[in-house]
């Protein structure tokens, strides 16, 4: 009699902890749910506090971007001429040069490169041969970096901005294409 008891009881035991246990595992991906909304969210916040980091900084230049210790996650405003593009990790790169007097085939002190956190958009202003692009975003990295257009290899490491606001511009379209990825 006794041991009936101690069996019923364990497998009432059973049942109630497989039910605890559905609900925790139930609970626990609806938790991660929200858990991954608020990491885009808060990506998405970090992303516009950058933008309005970059617009309140002055212009960096290269150089100073490049020679004078500018610290990775450093919020920056650069403006160039996109001249050529690559593919990292499989996502498109833009890299631009910001100087109209030197030509990137041969001299690649004068450019940046542009990483998408995002997908591109097929946008006909988007054009590595003409557009015009101002970007606000933090440096991620330098690297050193290879023209495939010219075969040439940069004589230094380039600085890499991660995008968080972007405008290209180009002939003969009248309005530019900004992009926010906030």
């Amino acid at each position: 009699m006794q041991m009936q008891r101690i069996q019923k009881c364990s497998v009432k035991t059973l049942i109630l902890t497989v039910l605890v246990l559905m609900a925790v595992m139930v609970n626990s991906s609806v938790f991660a749910q929200i858990m991954r909304s608020s990491d885009v969210f808060q990506k998405g916040f970090e992303r516009r506090k950058i933008a309005q980091k970059a617009y309140i900084n002055r212009k960096v230049s290269i150089n100073e971007a490049t020679y004078d210790n500018m610290v990775v996650g450093e919020a920056v405003e650069l403006s160039g001429k996109l001249c050529f593009s690559d593919k990292k990790q499989g996502k498109i790169r833009f890299f631009a040069n910001t100087r109209d007097s030197v030509n990137p085939n041969y001299n690649m002190d004068y450019v940046f490169g542009i990483e998408f956190p995002g997908s591109v958009p097929d946008d006909p202003r988007i054009n590595d041969n003409s557009s015009e692009i101002r970007v606000k975003g933090r440096i991620i990295g330098f690297e050193r970096v290879f023209n495939s257009k010219a075969s040439v290899f940069s004589s230094h490491k380039l600085p890499i901005v991660e995008i968080a606001e972007v405008e290209f511009s180009r002939e003969p379209y009248e309005t530019p294409l900004r992009i926010q990825f906030f």
